[in-house]
């Protein structure tokens, strides 16, 4: 019979199982924000979610009310009580359910279940009873894991290696969401040429630019629709995220749907920012401050090392001020942050900048792209971004750096052709 619930554990499962308390005594728990997305996707695909726990806290209530859970148990001690009272408010048969233990006290609803799942670390006799074992670790996506199995359809294309020295991923998209059709008639395109030119590509676009020149500039749709729209995109053309956070408490719920956080060049500095991004364990691509030298970007990866980042630190070069109203790009800069043994990135797009230059606006250089990206290519980085934009005459932010669709294919095209011949000629010291 089709599954059509799940029910699921919280210690152990959503959590690492660890309890961890503050100076006033209170529980606090850590959770892994892919199982919010993995929650969502469930919802989605019309199954009924429930929680089971014995214990109760105000940090499990205060996570729990930020999901679409129809049934919570908590604090029930006899977890089989819940269970059936579960099944009796739904009129599920044990067959439609699928559940997530990681104990023996899980033991009797996993022995009943049509469909018993464990995390990787459950306990033996758990994982003896259950039909399925994840490949993740209570508290690290273990209920992700499962919305994956159960919605096949949303499986998605894996993010590409970053390299420095194996093959040129494209960074490619709009520089801000303008409106729904748009963004997704652009993401196709740019799924195509990259099909056609056999390039890895992972689309980009933001739903907030908060450091506009003026009050008056266009700032972006939002984070709630702004990730609606970015979740359908991925969805529906397959595409990985990357998209970019301004404040600590953007990072988890953007984690959810992006598959890279991106740190805007005037915030790679701001530690709390850098905390809660690295607390995501998604990738980072950080962008270098226009004021900064490329080797101070050795203490904003330290901070992501010492916060437990284990995810690959992609380092994006971007331009230095060079006088008022002028970027200029290093071809030394490029070493300077290989030597930080991270995948090095080129932003082509935004070191065409002429900041400040325009009466309320940045102003740009975008027909230089072609020039700009082959001096950055032929260093030998993982990837460049460029933003573009159908018309960019009529973009509401950054027009004057995109480049034109319609000239994005030979852009990407020739990238990778350059790429590919200076890989291949194995120059000593390219690294």
């Amino acid at each position: 019979m089709k599954l059509k619930a799940v029910l699921c554990d919280v210690d152990g499962v959503l959590t690492d199982g660890r309890l961890h308390y503050s100076a006033e005594g209170e529980i606090t728990k850590i959770f892994s924000a892919r199982d919010g997305w993995g929650f969502k996707k469930l919802k989605e695909k019309g199954f009924v979610l429930g929680i089971l726990s014995g214990k109760d806290s105000n940090a499990l209530r205060k996570r729990l009310s930020d999901l679409p859970i129809d049934f919570q148990a908590l604090g029930q001690d006899t977890k089989s009580i819940g269970y059936e009272r579960f099944k009796a408010k739904f009129q599920l048969s044990d067959s439609e359910i699928a559940y997530i233990g990681d104990d023996e006290l899980d033991i009797p609803i996993l022995k009943q279940v049509g469909f018993a799942c464990v995390p990787s670390d459950a306990h033996p006799a758990a994982v003896a009873a259950s039909h399925e074992q994840l490949p993740a670790k209570g508290g690290s996506g273990v209920l992700r894991c499962l919305a994956d199995l159960l919605c096949v359809e949303t499986n998605h294309q894996p993010l590409p290696k970053f390299n420095n020295s194996g093959p040129l991923v494209g960074i490619v998209g709009m520089n801000v969401i303008e409106d729904e059709e748009l963004v997704r008639c652009v993401a196709a395109e740019i799924k195509a040429i990259a099909a056609e030119i056999e390039m890895p590509i992972v689309f980009k676009a933001s739903f907030d630019k908060a450091n506009r020149s003026s009050i008056h500039s266009y700032r972006g749709i939002g984070m709630s629709e702004g990730l609606r729209i970015l979740g359908e995109i991925k969805d529906s053309l397959n595409l990985p995220i990357i998209t970019d956070i301004h404040e600590p408490h953007q990072a988890a719920p953007v984690s959810e749907v992006a598959d890279i956080l991106q740190i805007p060049a005037f915030l790679c500095r701001q530690t709390d920012l850098l905390r809660a991004a690295v607390a995501t364990e998604r990738p980072l691509h950080i962008k270098k401050m226009q004021l900064m030298a490329p080797q101070e970007l050795r203490h904003t990866v330290e901070k992501c090392r010492e916060f437990g980042s284990k995810a690959p630190i992609l380092l994006c070069e971007r331009g230095t001020l060079f006088g008022y109203h002028n970027l200029v790009v290093d071809p030394l800069s490029f070493h300077q942050l290989k030597a930080l043994n991270c995948p090095v990135t080129f932003d082509v797009t935004h070191a065409l900048q002429l900041p400040g230059a325009g009466k309320h606006t940045t102003l740009g250089r975008s027909n230089m792209a072609p020039h700009l990206m082959r001096a950055g290519v032929v260093q030998g980085i993982a990837a460049i971004f460029v933003e573009c934009h159908p018309e960019p005459q009529n973009a509401k932010c950054d027009g004057p750096c995109a480049t034109p669709l319609s000239e994005l294919k030979a852009l990407l095209k020739e990238a990778k052709a350059l790429d590919n011949f200076v890989k291949s000629a194995s120059l000593p010291n390219s690294e």
